[in-house]
């Protein structure tokens, strides 16, 4: 059996505004090794949507830190690392594909 991908866009009505909820569904048997690193990307772009853009945005917005101590040691981490790897995801794919192009 070969690996697949199955992704699935569910419209909510939202107070009279759709927004797409996608849903990726890996079904885990058999997968190449770009398919795990697909996989790898997807959680790591996840993860950069949710912890950086939201946070930076406010903290912009507002000047200050308005989170508390506690979140301002760890959302700093979270993001650098969240950041790494989603760039460490795409060169490993980039060098897997250059290795099978030459």
């Amino acid at each position: 059996m070969g690996s697949k991908l199955r992704v699935s866009i569910f419209p909510e009505p939202v107070s009279k505004v759709k927004f797409a909820f996608i849903f990726v569904i890996f079904t885990l048997s058999s997968f190449s090794v770009t398919g795990y690193l697909i996989a790898n990307l997807a959680v790591a772009d996840l993860s950069v949507g949710i912890l950086c853009i939201p946070f930076t945005v406010l903290y912009f917005e507002f000047t200050y830190w308005p989170f508390g101590y506690a979140l301002c040691k760890i959302i700093p981490t979270t993001q650098a690392i969240s950041v790494m790897a989603s760039i460490g995801t795409l060169a490993a794919i980039s060098l897997g594909k250059y290795c099978i192009v030459t």
